[in-house]
């Protein structure tokens, strides 16, 4: 089912000074569903700042704390920063899941100006008055998580690249982790390896894989929701320069070369 939204307000303030914390909702809080939810936003005084986001997408996540038992339910709202503060008005359909005192949480996901991602989570709310279901993970997460609003996140993820000119630093990505074969890795994230470039000359005679073959499972029910947020490639180091090309135009033919040219095909 989809999430209505209804507004999505932003409030300009002087400066940027920080990354992305919810104020709203509030710890513990009892939320109905099928109701309007306020969501809202502001700094956390601390590095990247607000102003290496370009956009946000806000996802409601219901289970644990970890990636194997918990997962996004349905995208709360999208947009452009604007600000240092924010908010978003949404209804969050009684269907995505089902009644639980705290077994809800935001997942904010930002993307930088200059490219990067930035992982931030809300404390931990309830909804009352749903009708869904959880998978047998997220219901192990939130019977994991009991009645404990301190809700500890996961790791952050903040793997933004810092705007020229703002004088900061972003945190970079786990060293090695873009070498790691992806069925390894675990967490919200995926790291891929750099795209390859193609060669100047074809040289393979066949087509052969680049990487060995992996065991998969063909569904023939339905899959259980995604629990990957986000897929983070490294950036490419390729650069190209292009320039004008410098040879003269050719020459316009005349009349005697178009005369000559059209007694070719006379009959």
């Amino acid at each position: 089912m989809r999430c209505h939204i209804l507004t999505v307000l932003a409030t300009l303030a002087a400066t940027a000074i920080a990354d992305v914390k919810f104020s709203s909702p509030a710890a513990g809080q009892q939320i109905v569903g099928g109701t309007s939810i306020t969501i809202t936003w502001t700094d956390d005084g601390t590095a990247p700042t607000i102003d290496q986001f370009s956009t946000y997408t806000l996802n409601l996540m219901a289970g644990g704390n970890t990636a194997a038992t918990s997962s996004s339910l349905v995208a709360l709202g999208t947009g452009a920063y604007s600000g240092t503060t924010g908010s978003v008005v949404a209804v969050i359909p009684v269907g995505l899941g089902k009644t639980a005192t705290n077994g809800y949480y935001l997942q904010m996901v930002s993307v930088g100006v200059d490219g990067g991602t930035d992982i931030v989570y809300s404390a931990r709310f309830g909804l009352t008055g749903m009708t869904g279901v959880f998978t047998a993970a997220q219901q192990q997460g939130v019977t994991a998580a009991g009645s404990d609003t301190t809700f500890v996140p996961p790791a952050a993820h903040n793997l933004v690249t810092a705007v020229a000119g703002a004088g900061t630093t972003a945190a970079a990505p786990v060293t090695g982790m873009f070498d790691v074969p992806y069925n390894e890795q675990t967490g919200f994230i995926k790291y891929a390896p750099m795209q390859p470039i193609p060669g100047t000359k074809i040289t393979k005679k066949s087509a052969s894989p680049m990487n060995p073959s992996s065991a998969f499972t063909i569904f023939t029910t339905y899959a259980p929701p995604a629990s990957i947020t986000y897929t983070l490639t490294e950036s490419q180091t390729l650069t190209h320069s292009s320039r004008e090309n410098p040879a003269s135009a050719a020459t316009q033919p005349t009349a005697a070369d178009m005369k000559k040219y059209l007694n070719r095909w006379k009959d």
